[in-house]
């Protein structure tokens, strides 16, 4: 296991994806994984090791790390990537069937606004804006982890920001889960009950204690942002508002095959598509 280990810490990626990698690396051994070092892919052994972990998502991972090992080592990964895209099928049928039942329990984006208009008068401006943020971007929880700040003076990179202009909010995102793709995005954004809400939480960090903890408490009917973006992706779909999707696709950071795949869509009406 020793030279595999090597392998991942010798690989040009950051930190965070080597403590991933080798997480999942130990994971193999420890499952009695016999890996495939010689010209032969073994996929075969492979299909069936894998089929002792009942989710797809888990495979995957599995499986990733097979590959990037056998490329590492100049081996021939044909025949395991078609197993991959076996299970990528399997994981967005799976995906899909789970996406329909909880569209039977998800507000519409109306009743989801009424509940955020409740929330501001309540004088919950923390619940308002992250739940605007969400609704309105479609955002992830760490994108929300921001800064407010009164001057762009005060910005660093790699950094989450709403700066307040007499006239708008000034959203900076430099850190976010897809940022390595989508690089920095800045959003100006001018909705009255979003402004005041902001200025009345004031300069600092928007959210207190740990990001789980404090977007938990704000959550609105308990949901949490990747029902929120189901939901407004339902929404436009419905509208069949393929610009909006492709508005959505951008702000989130998220591709439009994923936004497809992940989703309960009617494909043959090509709705959601890139534009």
């Amino acid at each position: 296991m020793d030279k595999y280990v090597e392998l991942i810490k010798a690989k040009d990626i950051g930190d965070k994806s080597k403590k991933v990698y080798l997480s999942i690396l130990s994971r193999l051994f420890k499952e009695g994984m016999k890996f495939p070092t010689k010209k032969a892919e073994k996929e075969k052994y492979v299909k069936e090791f894998l089929t002792k972990f009942e989710k797809p998502a888990t495979r995957l991972d599995l499986l990733n790390v097979i590959i990037i090992l056998r490329t590492e080592m100049q081996l021939p990964t044909d025949k395991l990537k078609e197993l991959r895209s076996e299970i990528r099928s399997d994981r967005q049928t799976k995906n899909i069937d789970t996406m329909n039942e909880l569209g039977k329990t998800l507000p519409t984006l109306p009743e989801f606004e009424s509940k955020m208009d409740e929330a501001f008068s309540d004088g919950d401006y923390r619940k308002y804006a992250v739940n605007y943020l969400m609704k309105e971007l479609g955002v992830r929880n760490m994108d929300v982890d921001v800064t407010i700040s009164k001057t762009k003076k005060e910005i660093e990179d790699g950094k989450n920001y709403l700066v307040i202009q007499p006239k708008k909010i000034i959203y900076i995102r430099d850190s976010y889960k897809t940022h390595k793709k989508y690089g920095k995005q800045v959003h100006n954004i001018t909705d009255d009950k979003f402004m005041k809400s902001i200025k009345k939480i004031g300069v600092g960090k928007m959210l207190d204690g740990g990001l789980q903890n404090a977007l938990r408490k704000l959550q609105i009917d308990k949901l949490k942002e990747s029902d929120i973006f189901k939901m407004i992706i339902d929404d436009a779909y419905d509208k069949k508002d393929t610009e909006r999707i492709n508005e959505l696709s951008k702000t989130r950071g998220s591709s439009i095959p994923t936004i497809k795949g992940n989703y309960n869509v009617n494909a043959e009406k090509e709705i959601i598509r890139e534009l």
